[in-house]
């Protein structure tokens, strides 16, 4: 039994590195790479969940799964206009933004966007609304 798995990984090297080597001897004697399962950058679309918190502080639950961090951008009252409140790399994000009228409530609508380096990729998440508490 000893050296078992060194004698395996040089058969299987010998094996791959033969003229006659193609994916159907590889299925035979089952030494295929696996494929990963993962999504295409392109894709990708992370699910965001966003919680109240008192003095209208808001924080945003992410999973970043392979990616190195998420984008999130706020909308808030009656605008269209979406801006980033920050790139965040450990869950939750935190949203700090004051309210735009004191001690009142206000409907905020969130939405995020994978990082992979410095760079967002992927599509934005769904939108994410809630309402602050004061």
């Amino acid at each position: 039994m000893a050296g078992v798995i060194q004698r395996t990984r040089s058969f299987v090297r010998r094996l791959k590195e033969s003229a006659n080597y193609n994916e159907a001897v590889g299925a035979d004697y089952r030494v295929l790479p696996t494929q990963q399962q993962g999504v295409l950058p392109e894709n990708a679309q992370p699910k965001i969940k966003a919680r109240a918190m008192a003095s209208s502080e808001v924080d945003i639950d992410f999973s970043r799964g392979e990616f190195d961090g998420v984008e999130i951008e706020l909308q808030r009252g009656e605008s269209t206009d979406w801006n980033s409140i920050g790139r965040f790399y450990k869950s939750p994000a935190e949203d700090n933004t004051p309210s735009q009228t004191p001690n009142t409530p206000e409907v905020r609508r969130y939405r995020g966007r994978f990082l992979q380096g410095n760079k967002p990729v992927g599509i934005y998440s769904d939108i994410v609304s809630i309402v602050t508490i004061p």
